[in-house]
């Protein structure tokens, strides 16, 4: 994902007031509905099936999360010399283990379950006159350069400045 600044935005006090405005009243009516919803469950209730379903789902929940790359760009700040910045992850997973951190599926109901959380070439960068992404034309290249510039265990991108 590229994230440019929009430069053609003209700032409007009046809406940006009646927007903080409605934002005010809809977080004071979520406060409301939430002391509510505490009075109406002063009474203990026990687990119900769809409790116990979402609470073994929740035990075995495996994510992975691969080729993540988000950069912010801009040429407007300083014209002769744009910018970029961002943050590339190569993986993330998140697995259900047991006691000794082997990867397993709890079948049974057990008490205290375990994750084991891996993440690799999680990398953050800055780099003054660089290229700049966003000025492809066309969405495969700008995916491709994007992927391109993540770093993994076999690749390392040149031209970043990692901090």
């Amino acid at each position: 994902m590229i994230i440019v600044p929009n430069q053609g935005i003209v700032y409007n006090e009046e809406k940006a007031k009646k927007n903080e405005q409605e934002a005010k009243q809809k977080k004071l009516a979520r406060l409301e509905e939430n002391r509510r919803n505490k009075l109406k469950q002063n009474i203990q209730t026990d687990d119900t099936f769809t409790e116990k379903l979402v609470a073994q789902v929740i035990k075995n929940l495996q994510i992975r999360i691969k080729r993540v790359h988000l950069r912010y760009e801009d040429k407007f700040s300083n014209r002769g010399r744009p910018f970029a910045t961002g943050v590339t992850l190569d993986s993330l997973n998140f697995q259900t283990t047991d006691e000794n951190f082997q990867l397993t599926v709890q079948k049974e109901a057990v008490k205290i379950f375990y994750k084991l959380v891996s993440m690799n070439h999680l990398s953050i960068y800055s780099n003054a006159g660089s290229t700049l992404i966003s000025d492809l034309l066309d969405k495969k290249e700008i995916t491709k350069a994007l992927c391109n510039s993540i770093s993994t265990d076999t690749s390392r991108p040149e031209g970043y400045k990692y901090g």
